[in-house]
């Protein structure tokens, strides 16, 4: 059984570096493999990655993929060599992986094969519970963050682990779409609507900091920062999200939502576009 890691990455070689070096401390002994998308650095990440980590492969990006896109380029170079047991884990390049993470994790998924196991995040500053099961409302897209150990309904990729077999069912992701956020939940909602349980374990945790993964287009609004391809605020990447996991008949609801929330945003960042 081999476990194939995935991870994409932009200029932050020494983020990049640290990630590399919890994989090399992993206490699981199966073979890891490391399938890095480089969208585009130029700060030396790929030659650092080659030198530190030999058993990877490294899928060269030209700046404009970005996660899901990055996302999509893996799954087309693994779908057809990953075999039914092998392990796939996305993985941030932030996310800070205790030397047993693979160990403990690997366990919870052959005891649960056929669903997705997601970590259970804590910020490196706060100490705070930040990631892991999410319940999201298909009437509105309303967002409820559950607790470590919970069953969920959707998650991020920030660290999730599956099966091969799950993964070449469930397919890519559709970076013309959804180019980056709102990518990873559409995967998930698309598994457990398959069937596949979105589950958690508390064992199974990591750290990350809070500085490096988020979207700050909230603040300081502007119709560019709205309309980026990276801003969690775009409405067109918001409506075909919610057209991807949701029947037509309830858009206005979800409609009603996001007017809501995006004036929550204006609210908080003290600025009306």
């Amino acid at each position: 059984m081999k476990v194939y890691v995935i991870t994409a990455v932009h200029n932050r070689k020494q983020i990049t570096e640290r990630f590399i070096n919890d994989l090399k401390n992993q206490t699981y002994k199966e073979e890891i493999i490391l399938i890095l998308v480089d969208d585009g650095s130029t700060d030396g990440t790929s030659d650092m990655v080659r030198k530190k980590y030999p058993n990877s492969i490294i899928l060269q990006g030209n700046g404009k993929l970005f996660w899901g896109g990055s996302m999509n380029k893996a799954y087309k170079y693994l779908k057809e060599i990953v075999c039914d047991d092998d392990v796939i884990f996305y993985s941030n390049d932030d996310s800070h992986l205790g030397c047993d993470f693979l160990d403990k994790a690997i366990n919870v998924l052959n005891l649960y094969p056929d669903n997705l196991l997601t970590g259970c995040a804590y910020g490196i500053n706060t100490g705070y519970y930040l990631d892991g099961p999410v319940y999201f409302n298909l009437n509105n897209s309303e967002v409820t963050n559950l607790s470590a150990g919970s069953e969920g309904n959707c998650t991020s990729t920030r660290a999730l682990l599956m099966k091969g077999k799950v993964y070449r069912e469930l397919g890519g992701f559709h970076p013309v779409l959804l180019p980056h956020y709102a990518s990873d939940y559409e995967y998930t909602i698309r598994a457990y609507k398959k069937g596949h349980k979105i589950i958690s374990n508390p064992d199974v945790r990591y750290d990350f900091s809070e500085d490096t993964t988020g979207d700050n287009s909230h603040k300081n609004l502007s119709i560019k920062k709205v309309f980026s391809k990276r801003s969690k605020l775009n409405p067109i990447y918001k409506m075909n999200f919610f057209l991807m996991i949701a029947p037509v008949y309830k858009m206005p609801a979800f409609i009603t939502y996001q007017i809501r929330n995006f004036r929550n945003h204006e609210r908080d960042s003290g600025k009306t576009l």
